[in-house]
């Protein structure tokens, strides 16, 4: 449903997919499609058509521009969407940057975090380890 959604999300107009997905089994990944920096604006659309009410955004507000072709930053802050054994249904946390999915990820695979790792667990998403086989 995920994959559904993200796949139709266009840049001013239908057919310029703003994300290219990727990915194996139920994974996803994704990243913004590299378009010319003179094609993409401060002011260009972002489209969400099959999200309800069909909304909108200027390039701007969702994606930082760095006027390269393969605009973007490692900014701390971002989107993680995870689910599975563990995972408890709907948790959002605002809270948490980057640093915090390792050590997360370790936890809910009942493995020891490494001394020296920053970050530390995402607790709304990690309530108890899962067994590893």
């Amino acid at each position: 449903q995920v994959r559904g959604m993200l796949s139709t999300v266009y840049l001013d107009q239908p057919g310029q997919p703003v994300f290219w997905l990727g990915g194996a089994g139920r994974a996803i990944r994704v990243n913004i499609n590299p378009y010319e920096p003179k094609r993409v604006l401060e002011t260009s659309r972002i489209v969400f058509p099959d999200v309800p009410g069909t909304p909108e955004f200027p390039y701007s507000e969702l994606i930082y521009n760095t006027g390269h072709l393969k605009s973007g930053c490692h900014d701390p802050r971002g989107v993680l969407m995870i689910y599975g054994a563990g995972i408890p249904e709907g948790a959002i946390s605002e809270a948490y940057d980057n640093l915090d999915i390792a050590p997360t990820l370790y936890h809910l695979l009942g493995q020891p975090i490494p001394e020296g790792l920053t970050g530390r667990v995402i607790r709304e998403l990690a309530a108890e380890p899962v067994a590893v086989s």
